[in-house]
C-alpha cells in the first residue's frame, strides 16, 4: 500500500494567503487534492505546522520534527514512523492532480527507491514516488541542512517518468502539473 502525504506547511509567501484553503469550486483547495489521492489509497496525512487549520478534513496532521525545512522534513516525519513501503507527495497547491499519473508512475517503479514526473523538461518531486529505503538519505540531508527535493534525487535511484499510459489523456497531464503560487494564477482557475 502506499501513503500520500498532502503538502500543506509552506508559507505561501508568493500567494500572500494560504494557498490550501482558498476556495476553488466552492471547497478548499486541498480538498480538491485529497479527494484525487483517496481514489489512489485511504492511507492519507496532511503535512502542516498549524494543524488546527486544516480540522475539517478527516485524516492525520502531523508536524515536522525538522521545523522549517520544507518538504523533506515532511517526508521524513511520515516515513519516522509509517509502516507502509511507498510515500506519495502531493501539493496542495496543484488542485487537479490525477490519480492515474500517480498509479502510472507506480506502475513503473520497478527496484527504483523514487519515481518522479518530468513534465516539460522539468523534474516534478512534488508530485513523486518515494520508496522507505531511502529514509536514511532523507535524515543525512536534513542533518547536512541540504534542503532540496533533487539532492535526494541525485543520491539514490530515481526513475524519471515523461511519458505516461495512453488512458491519461493531454490535458489530465497538462493539469496534473498545474501549480497556483500566484494569486494571478488563482483568479485564473477559481471560477
Amino acid at each position: 500500500m502506499v501513503q500520500a502525504i498532502v503538502m500543506a506547511g509552506g508559507e505561501s509567501r508568493r500567494m500572500g494567503r494560504n494557498k490550501a484553503l482558498l476556495p476553488l469550486d466552492g471547497k478548499p483547495m486541498i480538498t480538491h487534492v485529497v479527494e484525487e489521492i483517496h481514489l489512489i489509497t485511504s492511507s492519507i496525512v496532511i503535512s502542516t505546522n498549524e494543524p488546527d487549520l486544516f480540522s475539517f478534513l478527516p485524516y492525520p496532521k502531523v508536524e515536522d520534527q525538522y521545523k522549517g525545512k520544507g518538504p523533506l522534513a515532511a517526508l521524513e516525519r511520515v516515513m519516522s514512523y509509517s509502516e507502509e513501503e511507498w510515500f506519495l507527495i502531493a501539493a496542495c497547491d496543484m488542485p487537479f492532480i490525477n490519480h492515474k499519473v500517480y498509479n502510472d508512475m507506480y506502475n513503473k517503479r520497478g527496484f527504483y527507491k523514487a519515481v518522479v514526473p518530468k513534465y516539460e523538461g522539468r523534474i516534478q518531486p512534488m508530485s513523486g514516488l518515494y520508496h522507505k529505503d531511502v529514509y536514511p538519505l532523507v535524515r543525512h540531508l536534513l542533518e547536512a541542512d541540504k534542503l532540496r527535493m533533487l539532492d535526494l534525487l541525485d543520491l539514490t535511484s530515481t526513475k524519471y517518468v515523461s511519458a505516461f499510459s495512453d488512458d491519461i489523456n493531454a490535458d489530465e497531464i497538462d493539469n496534473h502539473f498545474i501549480n497556483l503560487n500566484y494569486p494571478d494564477q488563482y483568479e485564473k482557475f477559481k471560477n
